[in-house]
């Protein structure tokens, strides 16, 4: 039988990017099991999976230039899939992933102007 995406206990990377606003840049974030502590690698993982993001259920919008939008990368044990949100309209659950990844123990950050 096969384990539900994004809730494997192997290794599961989220990688947030977010360009758009005034500063022309791309920001990313990434996180990685390997680098939390088991209970924030828990959290992490059920977060992926009540953010629902690749059933069809969580609505991707059109980001706006000056509105901005997330690009979000779900890499495990099955492979790598993204998605693009528009963030004014993600949902809750994809918010709640997209905040715990910005304050995370272990993230990455990295900036670089759009484009590069």
């Amino acid at each position: 039988m096969s384990r539900p995406r994004g809730h494997a206990p192997g290794r599961l990377r989220v990688t947030i990017a977010q360009a758009g606003g005034i500063a022309p840049v791309v920001v990313t974030i990434e996180v990685d099991t390997r680098a939390l502590p088991p209970g924030d690698a828990d959290v992490l993982r059920r977060l992926v999976v009540d953010a629902r993001l690749f059933d069809g259920a969580t609505p991707r919008g059109h980001p706006q230039p000056d509105r901005g939008g997330f690009r979000i990368t779900i890499s495990d044990d099955d492979g790598t899939r993204s998605t693009v949100l528009d963030e004014a309209a993600a949902p809750e659950p994809a918010r709640a992933l997209v905040d715990f990844v910005r304050s995370a123990p272990g993230a990455t950050k990295r900036v670089k102007p759009l484009g590069a």
